[in-house]
């Protein structure tokens, strides 16, 4: 992405980016930063669409025709990090076809965690094992995740029993 960054007269400092340009529109954005007495940053985010400028020789490049975008969104600081957690927490599962889920740091009720429970306590382990294989329950980089956490435990509860000196047959 091209950009480019600067400070204004008025002593504020801005980061400009190009998103899309095409042959009649640009579409940019902007953030700056607005210094305060108690030390807190800021930070406000501009997505701003421009009409560009036509007839001229250099009409492929990014000129808007007028300062004033056609559409255009600012965000200040809580807006901003409220998107950014949006897009973190949404865009993979949503790409990946997603559209509900639950967040880990949602406060999960008693009967909610009961039910997951009851699930995973299903006594008939192999129904289990093909009811979350055959519902896509588990993704497979949930599950490498689980397994490299059952690696890293059995690692450490091999070197407490090589600190404690126990014989060679309770921890092989």
């Amino acid at each position: 992405m091209k950009t480019h960054k600067g400070t204004t007269t008025k002593g504020l400092d801005y980061l400009f980016g190009i998103l899309k340009d095409k042959k009649t529109v640009v579409s940019r954005v902007a953030f700056w930063k607005i210094p305060h007495s108690h030390n807190v940053d800021d930070v406000r985010l501009k997505i701003g669409r421009y009409k560009k400028k036509t007839g001229l020789i250099l009409s492929n490049q990014e000129i808007p025709e007028v300062s004033e975008p056609k559409s255009a969104l600012t965000l200040d600081k809580e807006e901003f990090h409220n998107l950014i957690a949006f897009l973190q927490e949404n865009h993979k599962p949503f790409k990946k076809g997603i559209k509900e889920y639950i967040l880990l740091n949602e406060k999960f009720d008693k009967k909610q965690i009961s039910h997951l429970q009851a699930l995973f306590a299903n006594p008939k382990k192999s129904e289990l094992i093909e009811f979350i294989v055959d519902n896509e329950i588990l993704p497979a980089d949930l599950l490498m995740g689980l397994q490299n956490i059952q690696k890293v435990n059995a690692v450490k509860e091999f070197e407490v029993m090589l600190e404690d000196n126990l014989a060679e047959h309770k921890w092989q």
